[in-house]
């Protein structure tokens, strides 16, 4: 089967050593695993038969100006999202499974016809900010 996850990063945390051994085992297990990652940083050993791709970096994130700043956040999203549309066209997984809810919008936007599995590693009462208080 053609899995295809989806994930910020790899650069250590509890979720991404959870999608490593995840992705470890299925690999294992004769299962063909992609992982497309937003920042190009990886903690964690993956097995050879394991692709990974990196989203291209667009903008920088030191700048000063406001206005700059939410132009270079809003080219970013439009970026994210051609990549994600790209790889899940190129791949033509039978399922996608994002981590945290990476890449989200452009997968349910772009793929209605692909299974998608959403990985959360939260606690349920976290305060996630704004959501948490509309709930309350």
């Amino acid at each position: 089967m053609k899995l295809l996850f989806f994930s910020n990063t790899l650069d250590g945390g509890g979720a991404e050593r959870v999608l490593a051994n995840l992705t470890n085992e299925l690999s294992r297990l004769g299962h063909d695993i992609t992982i497309a990652l937003n920042i190009n940083k990886i903690a964690y050993d993956l097995s050879d038969d394991i692709k990974v791709i990196h989203a291209p970096q667009y903008y920088l994130y030191k700048e000063q100006n406001i206005l700059k700043r939410i132009y270079r956040s809003i080219i970013q999203k439009n970026n994210l999202h051609k990549f994600t549309k790209h790889v899940i066209d190129d791949i033509k997984p039978d399922i996608i499974i994002t981590f945290l809810r990476c890449n989200m919008i452009p997968i349910i936007k772009y793929h209605k016809n692909t299974t998608i599995i959403s990985s959360e590693h939260n606690a349920y009462d976290r305060n996630i900010g704004f959501l948490k208080k509309i709930e309350d």
